[in-house]
């Protein structure tokens, strides 16, 4: 019985998880975009991009919270998402990634 029960609830979690959405991540992928789009030079880049609500909704995003930042009060539900940019953000904004790698990388993504 509590083996029917244990399977259940990981069905219904794993149906749960295919069928999430992450604010977060939606919030960080939106600013990225705002950012890529926006400016031509590396250094604008970096100065739109790397801010604080990125960063945070950034690790909220791949962490698998699905409150956007400033958020403090969210439900529990684990729902990770992706970045579209395909870099390593905060070793971007942070400068041990080159610019010219993340900007490659931006600029493919």
């Amino acid at each position: 019985m509590v083996k029917a029960y244990l399977l259940s609830a990981l069905l219904v979690s794993a149906v749960a998880m295919a069928q999430c959405t992450n604010e977060a991540c939606d919030v960080m992928n939106s600013i990225y975009s705002e950012c890529k789009y926006g400016n031509s030079v590396v250094e604008d880049f970096k100065t739109c991009l790397c801010t604080e609500e990125f960063l945070e909704d950034y690790k909220r995003c791949l962490g698998g919270y699905v409150c956007p930042y400033p958020a403090t009060i969210c439900i529990t539900l684990y729902c990770p998402g992706t970045f579209n940019g395909g870099f390593d953000a905060p070793a971007f904004c942070s400068g041990s990634l080159s610019l010219t790698s993340a900007a490659a990388t931006a600029t493919d993504a």
